[in-house]
């Protein structure tokens, strides 16, 4: 086949061929910039959603975790609390093995006649009848050389009468237990004892 066709036509239907090939690169490039345009929207979108999703989820979480440090804080004062019971119950001594070294302890002459706590944790107050002052000075050096406490003094001696016209003293010992014997008497009520020797 020959082409009768003049130059300048035949160059122009070549550029309308290429006018045309680049037409269709043009619609494929615009396509596929829209359809990327599109992903990155919708990318944006998830990425959008997923980090209001995880806010919202470190928000719940901080909640909990401070609803868990109340329970936290809770257990670590009963821990504290056990170690302390437990601590109590390793130098515990019963009441009744209490009265009974105290008995050991009053001197011929002289009885027991109440036990009473203080508001120091470890402090005791004796109260005593004795017959003759000397017995006061003998039940306070028995007391101090006891294991049991670390420092007994006399708080005070009054002079009192007894039915039989014989002189007796009231004598009132303070206490204080040796560190690693102090009683525990689980808030049970002190009851007055008298002991005779």
């Amino acid at each position: 086949m020959i082409n009768l066709l003049p130059d300048d036509t035949r160059q122009q239907l070549r550029y309308a061929q290429h006018n045309l090939l680049l037409r269709k690169y043009l619609v494929a490039v615009l396509f596929i910039a829209a359809v990327i345009a599109v992903t990155f929207s919708v990318g944006l979108l998830a990425l959008d959603r997923q980090s209001d999703n995880l806010k919202r989820q470190l928000e719940d979480q901080n909640t909990e975790l401070a609803a868990y440090s109340d329970v936290l804080a809770q257990a670590e004062d009963l821990s504290e609390t056990i170690d302390t019971i437990e601590a109590l119950l390793d130098r515990e001594i019963k009441f009744s093995q209490l009265l009974t070294e105290i008995a050991s302890l009053v001197p011929t002459g002289a009885s027991l006649n109440g036990i009473s706590l203080s508001n120091e944790e470890d402090t005791l107050t004796l109260t005593a009848t004795i017959t003759a002052q000397e017995l006061a000075a003998i039940f306070q050096k028995n007391l101090a050389s006891s294991e049991l406490f670390s420092v007994a003094d006399i708080s005070s001696i009054n002079k009192a009468s007894s039915a039989e016209n014989s002189t007796v003293y009231i004598v009132i010992f303070t206490v204080i237990f040796a560190t690693e014997k102090t009683p525990v008497i689980n808030n049970e009520p002190v009851m007055e004892e008298t002991e005779e020797q």
